[in-house]
């Protein structure tokens, strides 16, 4: 995304364009998963941005508070992973075992949220599903006793 975007989407959301904003938010669109605040500071601080790991935490927190970004915390974890909000949301398969997420193609509550927000007088703004198990991966080096 073009720092002027990224600028537009801090401003139309009532945040000031800082660096550190830009730099983290830069990175959120950059990730093809959601992502720790941990990996976003190492990240940053490889790439040469001076920024520690306190500012990554409140910068994370004001994108999700503005609804730019939401974190996902996964079932066994102490750590939040955090992703923009998009016009698209994502569902993840997400293994107990090694941690590793990856997004479900589609989104398969839609039908489902609808009608239950028929039913109920309910008007929905969202939902999250994530799934829990064990990936292939895992499954084999289980099987073969590794």
């Amino acid at each position: 995304m073009k720092q002027e975007k990224l600028q537009r989407i801090l401003q139309g959301s009532g945040l000031k364009a800082t660096r550190q904003r830009l730099d983290v938010l830069g990175e959120l669109e950059r990730a093809d998963k959601p992502v720790s605040a941990e990996e976003l500071y190492l990240h940053l601080r490889g790439a040469g941005g001076g920024i520690n790991l306190s500012t990554v935490y409140r910068v994370l927190d004001a994108l999700s508070a503005c609804g730019i970004a939401h974190a996902v915390r996964p079932v066994g974890s102490d750590k939040a992973l955090f992703e923009l909000v998009g016009d698209e949301h994502r569902h993840y398969l997400v293994c107990t075992s090694c941690r590793r997420m990856q997004a479900v193609g589609h989104c398969p509550l839609e039908s489902f949220e609808e009608l239950v927000a028929r039913e109920n007088g309910f008007v929905v703004t969202g939902h999250r599903l994530d799934i829990y198990g064990i990936c292939p991966d895992c499954r084999q080096k289980d099987s073969q006793g590794v």
